[in-house]
């Protein structure tokens, strides 16, 4: 081979292996990216309040007496609005008896107007722990309950990325134009290194 056609074809190939490298990079880095800040269930139901450590035994306590689980949940992430609703389901058994023993209009639209504020409230509360448990159990039914999994395989899909998250592909943008900016520096780089020999 001609001596120089060598350092070319080297430039050349080097070149090309950038491009590899920075191809493989990017999608490390997306990979990782995704996994530790992406729209995944595992990320999402530490977003709801439970550790990674304890998904996995909630994974199996939900799989087996989902009524329990639902009971224990609530307990955990909703005391305060259950103990708020309960309040208010008090109170409107004491506006309800103060109503019945009144006759005055104005104070009975006065009671009626507070019983229905309690309701509304009661009812904002009930669907608040609704979604919220709903939530939960919907990230536990992505990972799959049937058969049931063993830890690494709970890890494993709890980790699994989700392609029809937006949040997700803009962490792949980002990882993909960080690894196309390495990628043009280290050509620049290599371009200054070859005309150094050429």
């Amino acid at each position: 081979m001609d001596p120089v056609v060598t350092p070319v074809v080297a430039f050349g190939v080097v070149k090309g292996l950038t491009y590899v490298a920075g191809f493989i990079t990017a999608a490390w880095a997306a990979n990782k990216v995704t996994q530790n800040w992406g729209n995944n269930p595992a990320n999402n139901l530490e977003k709801l309040g439970i550790s990674p450590k304890q998904q996995y035994e909630d994974y199996k306590k939900l799989l087996e007496d989902k009524a329990k689980f639902i009971e224990d949940k609530t307990e955990e992430h909703f005391k305060d609005l259950k103990e708020r609703r309960e309040k208010l389901e008090e109170e409107n058994k004491k506006l309800l008896e103060k109503l019945s023993n009144t006759s005055d209009p104005q104070e009975r639209t006065k009671i009626l107007e507070e019983v229905g504020n309690n309701k509304k409230e009661i009812s904002d509360i009930n669907k608040t722990i609704t979604e919220g448990i709903n939530k939960i159990i919907k990230n536990f039914d992505t990972i799959g309950r049937n058969p049931p999994l063993t830890q690494e395989q709970f890890q494993d899909k709890s980790k699994r990325l989700d392609l029809g998250s937006w949040w997700n592909w803009g962490l792949i943008a980002f990882c993909v134009i960080i690894a196309i900016l390495i990628i043009n520096f280290v050509r620049k780089i290599l371009s200054k290194f070859a005309s150094m020999f050429g």
